[in-house]
C-alpha cells in the first residue's frame, strides 16, 4: 500500500512539473515589420498586437498626443508616465526614472530597481546592447509577470533599431509558468523605455 501511495506522489510531482515547464505550441507571428522613418526626435510605442507607431514631436514636445492613450492598461499607464517624468527632467538618470515609475500608485507589489549592462536580461532571448546606460525595475516577487526597463542610448539615431530588437527578442514567457498580457515600449529623445506586464495588478 506504502508503494502504490508514493508512486501516485512521485506521478502526480513529475505530471504538474511538465505541465509547467512546457511552452504553448508558437502561433504565427500576425505583427508586420515596422517601418522605419528618420523622424527628428521622436515618440514610439508598440505593443504585441500592433506595429511600432513613429509620431513626430513638434518644436513643443509637451503638446504632443500619447500613443494609445485611449488604453488605460498597466503598461500604457506606466509608459504616459515614463513620457511625464523624462519631459519634466530630460536629465535625470536612467535608474532615478525606473525608481519614479516604479513608485505609481497603480504598482501594488514590492518593488525592485537595478542597474543593467549589456548581456542576457530577464525577459529577452538574446543579449541586449547597444545602450549606455540601463535599469531595470520589476517585483521582488518572482512570480508575477512584470518586467520593465528604461535605456539611454548614444544617440537618437539608434533608438529605432533598438525598439525594434527589443520587440523582436522579447519573451512574455519567460517567467516560466507565468505570461504578460502586454508589451509597451516606447521612446522620448534616446531615453527608451519596455514593460512586459499583466493589463493590470489586482491588490
Amino acid at each position: 500500500m506504502k508503494k502504490v501511495l508514493t508512486f501516485m506522489i512521485v506521478a502526480t510531482m513529475a505530471i504538474s512539473i511538465t505541465a509547467c515547464s512546457k511552452k504553448p505550441a508558437e502561433t504565427p507571428d500576425t505583427t508586420t515589420t515596422p517601418e522605419v522613418t528618420t523622424v527628428p526626435e521622436e515618440t514610439t510605442v508598440a505593443t504585441e498586437d500592433s506595429d511600432i507607431i513613429t509620431e513626430e514631436v513638434t518644436d513643443a514636445p509637451e503638446d504632443t498626443a500619447t500613443p494609445d492613450a485611449s488604453a488605460d492598461t498597466l503598461g500604457n499607464t506606466l509608459y504616459k508616465d515614463f513620457l511625464d517624468k523624462v519631459k519634466a527632467n530630460p536629465d535625470m538618470s536612467v535608474e532615478e526614472l525606473a525608481n519614479q515609475i516604479i513608485s505609481n500608485p497603480v504598482i501594488q507589489f514590492g518593488p525592485a530597481v537595478m542597474p543593467v549592462e549589456a548581456g542576457y536580461l530577464p525577459g529577452f532571448t538574446t543579449e541586449i546592447s547597444g545602450f549606455k546606460s540601463g535599469a531595470m525595475f520589476a517585483p521582488m516577487i518572482g512570480s508575477i509577470p512584470f518586467v520593465g526597463y528604461v535605456f539611454e542610448l548614444e544617440s537618437e539615431d539608434d533608438v529605432e533599431a533598438f525598439l525594434t530588437t527589443l520587440k523582436d527578442t522579447s519573451d512574455p514567457r519567460w517567467n516560466v509558468c507565468v505570461e504578460a498580457d502586454e508589451t509597451v515600449m516606447g521612446n522620448y529623445g534616446a531615453k527608451v523605455f519596455f514593460v512586459m506586464c499583466p493589463t493590470s495588478i489586482e491588490g
